[in-house]
């Protein structure tokens, strides 16, 4: 599959949607040679809607907050092939609320060890930052 798992972004209460690059395609290789026109390709939906076109679809709506599509192929004298197609909605978050960032951060960021196996520095001294709102 071109394409086995998709993150929807929509607003923070899981409306307005963005379906863009939310496809995917399957491929079945026989002997190392793309077969796929010779199969019968059909789409089982869950929680999720979307257009069909050959071994192709692409989601254009999603009711639940995360839903799948199976690709099941088919053909005559062979096992059916399915490959599960993953689709989730991500939220974004709440208006307002300020970003909370946390920083690690030493005084020196590289050391030196001389022909006695000593190091430069002899220690390292960490520093902790809390930065709210804006970076």
């Amino acid at each position: 599959m071109t394409n086995d798992s998709h993150s929807i972004p929509t607003d923070a209460n899981g409306n307005n949607p963005n379906f863009s690059g939310a496809s995917s395609r399957i491929y079945i290789y026989n002997g190392g040679i793309d077969d796929t026109a010779n199969w019968t390709i059909t789409f089982v939906e869950s929680g999720v809607t979307g257009t069909k076109s050959g071994s192709t679809y692409t989601v254009t709506g999603i009711s639940v907050d995360s839903g799948y599509v199976d690709f099941v192929a088919n053909r005559t004298g062979y096992s059916q092939i399915t490959k599960r197609f993953d689709i989730k909605k991500s939220k974004a978050g709440t208006s307002g609320t300020s970003p909370e960032v946390y920083e690690i951060t030493p005084n020196f960021y590289s050391w030196s060890k001389d022909n006695n196996n000593l190091l430069t520095p002899s220690s390292i001294i960490f520093s902790f930052y809390k930065t709210v709102g804006t970076v």
